[in-house]
């Protein structure tokens, strides 16, 4: 790769005269110079930049179209919180970013119609960060083809999107991994509970202060049987036995937390029943878990437990460690 240090020096001697602009770029200097900068695409030779983040820069409009025609081949583009660029910037790169991998848009006044181009034109793209983006609407991923995009990780927490945005992107999108859907208050209680094809490729949602509900909740592990990381922080609409209505095993679900729901003893029986191999339990600030919660439900398949609170006793602590000695208890 030496070859290209000098290419690399030169991108940043142009990077340094956009406006006053600072750009960090990681791995500049490393004790191996720059080989950690650029790489060869092994399918086309092209030189590829490995990562440019801009969080919370000022770069404008023209300094980021400057930027994008200089560079051209970046893996990884971090964009967040950059307030001065409009979407139509946005819209104007995309042509420019066929070996994109990895994006994080997150904060800035992207539109449905840049999400549509980036989509369209980033074929290689995995991860998407669109968190914060109050500017998107329902109907973000329209026009789309489906099972077109490689797409594997989506952040949309604290955005607008409603119930069917989600079913969108999942059968636009049938490699995704990992979907952040935390704090989207369009959504509605019952977000799965229409029924279609198992999918069966999600491994981590995240439903935090959503409205979902008990029998959403079914629906949602029916409708993802391999997922292994379900996050349900603060929905208050999970209530007493959240899992009655759920007629199968997770045999892959290996994190729950519940911090902060309405859940029950009974409920918690449940979830231990019908989730064998679960490692991490958090049940956290759940005011509806009574004292004998620990003479009724067995945890002793857990390897980590999410219990205690600020308020929590010493002695408490300890006694419950004692009981349970395989598990490591928060």
């Amino acid at each position: 790769m030496s070859k290209y240090k000098s290419m690399v020096k030169n991108y940043f001697i142009k990077w340094m005269l956009l406006s006053g602009l600072f750009i960090h770029v990681v791995n500049v200097v490393n004790s191996q110079g720059t080989e950690n900068v650029v790489q060869e695409d092994s399918d086309t030779n092209a030189v590829v930049l490995n990562k440019i983040d801009l969080t919370d820069s000022d770069i404008t409009d023209e300094g980021l179209k400057r930027l994008v025609s200089e560079i051209g081949n970046i893996r990884k583009f971090i964009l967040s919180g950059c307030k001065n660029v409009s979407s139509n910037a946005f819209i104007d790169i995309t042509d420019r970013l066929g070996y994109l991998e990895e994006l994080d848009l997150s904060w800035t006044n992207i539109s449905d119609y840049a999400v549509y181009c980036i989509m369209e034109n980033c074929p290689r793209l995995r991860v998407l960060n669109l968190r914060g983006c109050r500017n998107l609407t329902e109907n973000l991923f329209s026009g789309l083809n489906f099972n077109k995009y490689c797409l594997e990780e989506l952040n949309l927490r604290w955005t607008r999107v409603a119930d069917n945005t989600v079913r969108y992107v999942l059968e636009l999108c049938p490699s995704l991994k990992k979907l952040n859907l935390e704090s989207c208050d369009s959504i509605s209680c019952n977000l799965f509970i229409d029924k279609y094809d198992t999918l069966c490729n999600l491994e981590e949602l995240n439903l935090s202060k959503t409205r979902i509900s008990n029998i959403g909740l079914c629906s949602v592990l029916e409708v993802f049987p391999n997922i292994k990381s379900l996050i349900l922080r603060c929905c208050r609409n999970l209530r007493g036995d959240i899992l009655v209505n759920l007629g199968t095993e997770m045999n892959n679900l290996k994190e729950l937390n519940l911090n902060w729901t309405e859940v029950s003893v009974d409920g918690l029986y449940r979830v231990m029943d019908k989730c064998p191999h679960l490692d991490v339990l958090s049940i956290q600030y759940c005011r509806k878990l009574s004292a004998d919660l620990f003479s009724r439900v067995d945890f002793h398949h857990l390897k980590e437990l999410y219990y205690f609170n600020v308020m929590a006793l010493d002695s408490e602590k300890e006694g419950l460690r004692s009981r349970y000695p395989g598990i490591t208890i928060h």
